[in-house]
């Protein structure tokens, strides 16, 4: 389930859910790529190349239905049997590779802007802006 920012309410927690995902290390996650299930890259290496606009435009989309369907699961997770949650994350986690690939990116892709917006503040704000994020929220 994705959800869009639609009302005041979802919309600031999407804000902070963005945020966190930019300034945490949070990122998309799949088992067929470069990190296993439930890591995220922790030792980037050095700064990639700065990505084109459209790149940063795509992961943008991509970033505001990520950190919905983050926003989504963390809240039903929170309820859960330990079961369950194992079971959400891994649900979520598909959600979050689909997502990324619907705004036409592979995990790969939207990690290297994630990774590149931590470091650049000029990607990072144009990254944000693209995710429908007012940065005066930090």
């Amino acid at each position: 389930m994705i959800y869009r920012k639609t009302a005041p309410a979802l919309a600031g927690g999407l804000v902070l859910a963005a945020l966190a995902l930019i300034s945490t290390g949070a990122t998309a996650q799949t088992s067929s790529g470069n990190t296993a299930p439930g890591q995220t890259l922790t030792n980037p290496g050095p700064a990639p190349a700065a990505p084109s606009d459209a790149t940063v435009r795509q992961a943008g989309a991509a970033l505001r239905d990520v950190a919905g369907i983050k926003q989504s699961y963390g809240a039903r997770m929170q309820s859960a049997s330990p079961d369950q949650r194992q079971s959400l994350a891994q649900q979520a986690e598909q959600e979050e590779v689909a997502a990324v690939r619907r705004h036409g990116l592979s995990v790969d892709q939207f990690n290297q802007v994630v990774q590149t917006a931590r470091a650049d503040p000029a990607v990072r704000s144009h990254l944000l802006a693209a995710a429908g994020v007012n940065e005066q929220h930090q």
